[in-house]
């Protein structure tokens, strides 16, 4: 894989114009900020991706369009290219053009299929029904997210008065002091691992229906444009498929990338061993840390912001130890503890113990 770098000077320009737009933020609001940062932040790597990736072929893009631009602008899944985040759930993606080169993705909408997918767009009653009823099913969703948010934070009343004293040194260690431990302080991990998933879940999902109801009903874009998120729920019984199956997918492309370019270029690892594919799936977790713990930063936590790192990272080593455990299962148990009625229970108990152990520590 080859990867040009140009355009440094517009890049550097541009990247100090996002530095004091990050300065600025400061005025709003915590949870705004936050939301704001983390956005940002991923968009530059996204563009970066963009710009570099696809350089090799930039000399013959005349036929680059607006249309192209406007539809990989914030295309963190890239869907409708043919590096589409594995395990999205569409059913449809644009057409590309067939004449990607050296693996890399073909930004380009062909004519056809543009002016095809315009017409289709204006004249066809059946895609203005499908768009009606995509309108109709996410202002549900919507809706239904809202009500089941308001019923949600009423609950955590249960667990105030919450210190930082709760988490401090001590109180993050758990099975070593399991004598001590309190059903409040049980009651309180808990909750936040249910909370770590919820928050999150709620926030991207309604940020995400809301923008798909606006960009679809102007006719900006089509429902294919706008698949769901993130996965289902029933997917999370290892962390592995917890982070690739229901985990939403917006970053695991550009952090892919990254990690192919210091993997192949300054690690000289050769692409395709399992010592590369094991470095590029590392640097994703290590990446998704390092853009938390820059947003936990710019709020002001200036204490812990490492462990945000740290934890990521931590997943990345608990997945390594998912696979060593079934490649035991399978030669000496042969596949028993992995079996489908008995795995998915036990497993579904270990990704809440990996959590409910580790993210009081961040």
């Amino acid at each position: 894989m080859v990867y040009t770098f140009s355009c440094q000077v517009p890049l550097l320009q541009f990247s100090l114009s996002v530095f004091f737009g990050l300065l600025a933020l400061k005025q709003l609001h915590k949870k705004i900020r936050q939301l704001l940062l983390a956005f940002i932040l991923v968009w530059v790597c996204h563009m970066t991706v963009v710009l570099f990736s696809d350089a090799s072929s930039a000399e013959g893009a005349c036929a680059r369009n607006w249309t192209s631009a406007y539809k990989i602008l914030f295309n963190f899944r890239w869907l409708g290219t043919d590096k589409l985040s594995p395990d999205v759930r569409t059913r449809e993606t644009a057409t590309v053009h067939e004449g990607s080169q050296n693996g890399e993705p073909n930004l380009q909408y062909s004519n056809a299929s543009r002016a095809s997918l315009e017409k289709e767009k204006l004249t066809d009653p059946f895609r203005r029904s499908l768009r009606r009823a995509f309108l109709l099913k996410r202002l549900s969703l919507l809706q239904a997210t809202y009500t089941l948010n308001a019923v949600y934070w009423p609950i955590l009343i249960v667990y105030h008065p919450v210190k930082y004293s709760n988490f401090d040194a001590t109180n993050q260690t758990y099975f070593r002091r399991f004598h001590a431990v309190s059903a409040r302080e049980t009651l309180l991990r808990a909750g936040l691992t249910v909370h770590f998933v919820w928050e999150a879940w709620a926030l991207i999902t309604s940020y995400h229906n809301a923008l798909a109801i606006v960009f679809v009903s102007l006719g900006l874009d089509e429902p294919r444009d706008w698949p769901p998120i993130y996965g289902s729920i029933s997917e999370t019984y290892i962390i592995k498929r917890f982070w690739g199956k229901f985990w939403h997918r917006l970053t695991y492309r550009t952090y892919k990338t990254y990690g192919a370019i210091i993997s192949e270029n300054f690690l000289r690892l050769r692409p395709g061993g399992v010592v590369h594919r094991l470095a590029v799936e590392f640097f994703v977790f290590l990446s998704s840390g390092a853009i938390h713990a820059m947003v936990t930063w710019q709020l002001g936590y200036r204490c812990g912001y490492w462990e945000d790192i740290a934890w990521f990272s931590l997943n990345f080593v608990a997945i390594l130890v998912e696979g060593l455990v079934q490649k035991v299962d399978l030669r000496l148990l042969g596949g028993h503890l992995t079996h489908p009625s008995l795995g998915k229970v036990a497993g579904s108990v270990w990704v809440f113990t990996v959590f409910f152990w580790s993210l009081p520590k961040t």
